[in-house]
């Protein structure tokens, strides 16, 4: 299993520096890749913040833990 493992990672090392031109090759929309990072205009920054605030998590209010432990750590001059 180690054998195969290992053979993995070398076609990983020689695939990694072509895989943009392969993917791009393919000519997927930005939609079907549904990639923050993959996306063609490459602002991966502003997608992630965006895809980060859209996310359900942070739809919620802040968990009641943090006003009680996080917050006084947070505010005091350490």
């Amino acid at each position: 299993m180690e054998f195969v493992r290992e053979r993995i990672q070398y076609c990983y090392k020689q695939l990694r520096p072509n895989l943009v031109g392969l993917v791009d090759a393919f000519a997927f929309a930005d939609q079907s890749l549904n990639s923050a990072l993959g996306a063609y205009d490459g602002d991966v920054y502003n997608r992630l913040y965006n895809w980060a605030k859209r996310a359900p998590l942070n739809k919620t209010d802040v968990h009641s833990s943090y006003h009680k432990y996080l917050k006084p750590i947070l505010k005091s001059k350490i």
